[in-house]
């Protein structure tokens, strides 16, 4: 449950909320909130949770990240009787129809679709009542707990990975491109470029692409993660307030979800001057 941001949400709500967290320091900031957070991890099988069982379970874009997702779900299985849950993860549908190669990152250790989380999911003893994908590109699904099956439920998921990569390879060359042709033009004009978005998705545009080698620096609103350093292409991460220090002509948004917000930042903030841009799927598009 990481700082309890979620959590946070939920005690709005007539529900008793308890959350686990690995990381010990950020049990500790939710523990100071106020938050019910303890810290353990989903890892045995016959697990008895601390505060459990529970009524419901909550796994926001989690399970991607996990070597062992069978364990984890058989861990969680410890509900009471008809217990539910809501899991999401990235969707893999959406990857592959836009081609956007810079989603996948090594944090992300699988990538689900509908069927194959499905059948994840009713492998290790959970009915799915509900599926949609929302923010078009996270694939979500309400579930109950049911006696555990006695058939095998990978059939259901086997051959679904065959030459699924071409979209992939195709949005590289796609985004590669329009980032050079970018870049060039503002070399040209002499003009200066940061990133909005201390992202996955920009991290991998900047090492993957020029982009990061014409980057001033990148903006992000989070405090962690300012005065630090971009992976693989090192660029340092500042403030949003660090554009009056060292003003840039141009500003490529790449955080998808908040387009729109930041691109209202900007023009308040900077003013109208400032070129804003963002990556829309494998386009670059000016605001």
């Amino acid at each position: 449950c990481g700082r309890g941001e979620f959590l946070k949400v939920l005690t709005e709500f007539p529900v008793e909320v308890y959350g686990m967290e690995h990381r010990e320091a950020l049990v500790e900031e939710a523990v100071k909130a106020g938050l019910s957070v303890w810290r353990e991890f989903p890892e045995t099988a016959d697990q008895q949770f601390q505060n459990g069982p529970f009524d419901v379970f909550l796994s926001f874009n989690f399970l991607e990240h996990q070597p062992e997702p069978g364990v984890m779900l058989e861990a969680i299985y410890n509900l009471s009787e008809g217990g539910m849950g809501l899991v999401t993860v990235p969707a893999l549908e959406y990857i592959l129809e836009q081609g956007s190669y810079y989603e996948l990152i090594r944090d992300h250790l699988a990538y689900y679709s509908f069927e194959t989380l499905r059948a994840l999911l009713e492998k290790y003893g959970f009915a799915v009542l509900e599926e949609e994908m929302i923010n078009r590109d996270t694939l979500s699904m309400v579930v109950r707990k049911m006696a555990m099956p006695e058939t095998d439920a990978d059939a259901g998921a086997k051959g679904a990975g065959v030459s699924i990569i071409a979209p992939l390879t195709e949005g590289y060359e796609i985004v590669t491109a329009e980032v050079r042709a970018l870049t060039e033009r503002l070399a040209r004009e002499g003009k200066r470029l940061a990133m909005w978005g201390a992202s996955h998705q920009g991290f991998t545009l900047a090492s993957t692409s020029e982009l990061g080698k014409h980057l001033a620096y990148i903006i992000d609103s989070a405090p962690f993660k300012q005065g630090r350093f971009a992976p693989a292409s090192h660029v340092p991460i500042m403030a949003p307030d660090h554009y009056f220090e060292e003003p840039v002509d141009a500003i490529l948004i790449v955080a998808p979800g908040y387009t729109d917000e930041i691109a209202g930042i900007i023009k308040t903030r900077f003013g109208g001057k400032v070129e804003t841009m963002t990556l829309r799927t494998n386009r670059i598009e000016h605001l």
